[in-house]
Protein backbone atom coordinates (compact mmCIF):
# COMPACT_ATOMS: atom_id res chain seq x y z
CA UNK A 1 0.00 0.00 0.00
CA UNK A 2 1.69 3.66 -0.68
CA UNK A 3 2.00 5.47 2.16
CA UNK A 4 0.47 8.66 1.84
CA UNK A 5 2.01 12.67 2.30
CA UNK A 6 0.13 12.78 5.63
CA UNK A 7 1.84 9.23 6.38
CA UNK A 8 5.43 10.51 5.38
CA UNK A 9 4.91 13.93 7.61
CA UNK A 10 4.32 12.24 10.43
CA UNK A 11 7.60 9.98 10.08
CA UNK A 12 9.31 13.04 9.18
CA UNK A 13 7.90 14.64 12.61
CA UNK A 14 8.92 11.39 14.36
CA UNK A 15 12.70 11.57 12.68
CA UNK A 16 12.80 15.27 13.99
CA UNK A 17 11.21 14.79 17.33
CA UNK A 18 14.49 11.48 17.71
CA UNK A 19 16.92 13.89 15.93
CA UNK A 20 16.25 16.57 18.80
CA UNK A 21 17.97 14.39 21.42
CA UNK A 22 21.34 15.43 22.41
CA UNK A 23 23.94 13.35 20.54
CA UNK A 24 27.84 13.56 21.22
CA UNK A 25 28.91 15.64 18.50
CA UNK A 26 31.70 13.34 17.36
CA UNK A 27 29.21 10.70 16.17
CA UNK A 28 25.78 9.63 16.41
CA UNK A 29 23.89 6.97 17.94
CA UNK A 30 22.84 4.12 15.86
CA UNK A 31 19.97 2.36 15.19
CA UNK A 32 20.69 -0.54 17.96
CA UNK A 33 21.33 2.47 20.48
CA UNK A 34 25.28 1.84 20.39
CA UNK A 35 27.53 5.38 20.01
CA UNK A 36 29.18 5.42 17.22
CA UNK A 37 32.54 8.19 16.24
CA UNK A 38 32.63 6.83 12.21
CA UNK A 39 31.57 8.63 9.83
CA UNK A 40 30.67 8.51 5.99
CA UNK A 41 28.57 10.62 3.80
CA UNK A 42 25.96 10.35 1.15
CA UNK A 43 24.86 12.35 -1.71
CA UNK A 44 22.56 12.04 -4.32
CA UNK A 45 22.46 13.52 -7.58
CA UNK A 46 18.65 12.77 -9.43
CA UNK A 47 18.12 13.61 -13.20
CA UNK A 48 15.59 12.16 -15.90
CA UNK A 49 15.54 11.93 -19.70
CA UNK A 50 19.20 9.54 -19.72
CA UNK A 51 21.26 12.62 -17.52
CA UNK A 52 19.90 15.99 -18.94
CA UNK A 53 17.69 17.47 -16.68
CA UNK A 54 17.49 17.73 -12.56
CA UNK A 55 14.99 16.49 -10.34
CA UNK A 56 14.25 19.09 -7.97
CA UNK A 57 12.38 18.68 -4.87
CA UNK A 58 12.35 15.06 -4.84
CA UNK A 59 12.16 13.56 -1.25
CA UNK A 60 14.90 11.33 -0.43
CA UNK A 61 14.32 8.83 2.63
CA UNK A 62 17.57 6.97 4.18
CA UNK A 63 16.89 3.73 5.85
CA UNK A 64 18.88 1.99 8.18
CA UNK A 65 17.46 -1.79 8.71
CA UNK A 66 13.98 -0.69 7.72
CA UNK A 67 13.95 1.95 10.12
CA UNK A 68 13.47 5.82 8.55
CA UNK A 69 16.83 8.05 9.39
CA UNK A 70 17.02 11.28 7.39
CA UNK A 71 15.24 12.78 5.11
CA UNK A 72 16.34 15.39 2.47
CA UNK A 73 14.70 17.07 -0.71
CA UNK A 74 16.97 17.66 -3.99
CA UNK A 75 17.80 21.09 -4.66
CA UNK A 76 17.21 22.89 -8.16
CA UNK A 77 20.28 21.49 -9.76
CA UNK A 78 19.13 17.71 -8.55
CA UNK A 79 21.49 17.70 -5.70
CA UNK A 80 20.83 16.70 -1.91
CA UNK A 81 22.32 17.79 0.95
CA UNK A 82 25.09 16.19 2.29
CA UNK A 83 23.80 13.42 4.64
CA UNK A 84 26.29 12.19 7.11
CA UNK A 85 25.78 8.30 8.42
CA UNK A 86 27.31 6.02 10.45
CA UNK A 87 29.84 3.82 8.77
CA UNK A 88 32.67 1.00 10.10
CA UNK A 89 36.44 1.68 11.67
CA UNK A 90 38.38 1.96 7.87
CA UNK A 91 41.04 0.16 10.01
CA UNK A 92 39.33 -3.32 9.32
CA UNK A 93 40.18 -2.84 6.16
CA UNK A 94 43.38 -2.21 6.33
CA UNK A 95 44.70 -4.93 7.96
CA UNK A 96 45.02 -8.79 6.87
CA UNK A 97 42.12 -11.03 8.41
CA UNK A 98 40.05 -8.54 9.46
CA UNK A 99 36.28 -9.92 9.20
CA UNK A 100 36.03 -8.37 5.66
CA UNK A 101 31.97 -8.00 6.30
CA UNK A 102 32.91 -5.36 8.83
CA UNK A 103 34.50 -3.10 6.18
CA UNK A 104 31.18 -1.07 4.61
CA UNK A 105 27.99 -0.18 6.18
CA UNK A 106 25.30 0.03 3.81
CA UNK A 107 21.74 1.88 3.68
CA UNK A 108 18.77 1.79 1.70
CA UNK A 109 17.23 4.91 -0.40
CA UNK A 110 13.86 6.08 -1.42
CA UNK A 111 13.34 8.16 -3.71
CA UNK A 112 9.78 10.16 -4.72
CA UNK A 113 8.73 12.86 -6.87
CA UNK A 114 5.34 13.56 -8.20
CA UNK A 115 6.11 12.58 -12.07
CA UNK A 116 8.03 10.11 -11.76
CA UNK A 117 7.97 6.42 -10.58
CA UNK A 118 9.66 5.81 -7.02
CA UNK A 119 12.47 4.22 -6.79
CA UNK A 120 14.40 2.35 -3.90
CA UNK A 121 18.08 2.08 -3.93
CA UNK A 122 19.62 -0.81 -1.59
CA UNK A 123 22.74 -1.45 -0.20
CA UNK A 124 24.47 1.90 -0.59
CA UNK A 125 28.07 1.87 0.70
CA UNK A 126 28.76 4.05 3.52
CA UNK A 127 32.61 4.16 4.13
CA UNK A 128 34.37 6.06 7.07
CA UNK A 129 35.54 9.55 5.81
CA UNK A 130 34.43 9.08 2.19
CA UNK A 131 31.94 10.39 0.49
CA UNK A 132 29.80 8.61 -1.39
CA UNK A 133 27.58 10.21 -4.55
CA UNK A 134 25.10 7.92 -5.57
CA UNK A 135 23.20 9.07 -9.07
CA UNK A 136 20.10 7.75 -10.72
CA UNK A 137 17.98 9.61 -13.36
CA UNK A 138 14.31 8.87 -12.78
CA UNK A 139 11.61 7.45 -15.27
CA UNK A 140 8.42 9.31 -16.47
CA UNK A 141 5.60 7.64 -14.77
CA UNK A 142 3.74 8.26 -18.40
CA UNK A 143 6.67 5.81 -19.76
CA UNK A 144 6.39 3.19 -17.16
CA UNK A 145 3.98 0.40 -17.46
CA UNK A 146 2.36 -0.43 -14.71
CA UNK A 147 5.03 -0.06 -12.06
CA UNK A 148 5.14 1.77 -9.10
CA UNK A 149 8.00 1.29 -7.58
CA UNK A 150 11.34 0.75 -9.14
CA UNK A 151 13.83 -1.46 -6.73
CA UNK A 152 17.62 -1.48 -7.66
CA UNK A 153 20.21 -3.50 -5.16
CA UNK A 154 23.64 -2.17 -5.73
CA UNK A 155 25.91 -5.26 -5.81
CA UNK A 156 27.99 -5.47 -2.50
CA UNK A 157 31.41 -6.47 -1.18
CA UNK A 158 30.71 -8.85 1.39
CA UNK A 159 31.69 -12.26 1.45
CA UNK A 160 30.04 -15.77 2.02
Amino acid sequence: MAKTVEDYIAQLREYKARSTNSVPTAGTVNSNNSYSPYRGRLVFDITHSRGTYPVANALITVYDNGEIIKAVTTDESGKSPTITLDAFDKKFSERPGNNINNITKYYDAQIESDEFVTVRIENIPIYENITTLQRYDMLFKSAAENTDTQVVTLPDNRTV
